[in-house]
């Protein structure tokens, strides 16, 4: 992350792609809220990391709430990782689980393939493989979304180094 940037539009910028952008239940008419920004002092003593902090709200069958990366140079637009094996990002939060949602395909509406990570207060880093992701286009992933979900509530986690390798 690009500690310095001002974010533009709500994108928090990156070395590549389109950036992160807050992601919430509310484009399928859920409740849930969530502000995506930088803070200081990442992982590694990198100079920052993103930081993402809402709460979960009950009133949608499937509520989440967090922050989505773009790897190509327009949100959902796709782009082929076919070639990478790995999503590996360094995290730390309330010790809430989080899931992780790749958004792949043809379609854009397409349901995403998702995986459930653990949170602790420690800065620890995740590996996961591309092929855990089961039915996901990798010739075309227009996103990738790290998000609360339920319980309903408040929470809050740091994301650094994210890579696909």
């Amino acid at each position: 992350f690009d500690a310095a940037a001002t974010p533009a539009n709500g994108m928090v910028p990156t070395r590549f792609g389109a950036g992160f952008a807050p992601t919430t239940d509310t484009m399928a008419g859920g409740a849930s809220v969530v502000t995506v920004t930088r803070a200081a002092g990442g992982a590694n003593g990198s100079a920052g990391a993103l930081s993402v902090q809402g709460e979960v709200r009950t009133g949608f069958a499937y509520p989440w709430s967090g922050a989505m990366f773009f790897p190509a140079a327009m949100p959902m637009q796709p782009v082929d990782l076919s070639g990478r094996s790995t999503l590996v990002f360094r995290l730390r939060g309330d010790a809430r689980p989080l899931q992780v949602m790749l958004f792949s395909g043809v379609q854009m509406q397409a349901m995403p393939s998702t995986r459930i990570v653990q949170v602790t207060g420690e800065w620890t880093e995740v590996r996961i493989p591309l092929s855990a992701f089961q039915g996901a286009d990798l010739t075309r992933v227009r996103g990738i979304a790290f998000t609360a979900t339920l319980p309903a509530g408040a929470f809050a986690f740091q994301l650094d180094d994210v890579a696909v390798e």
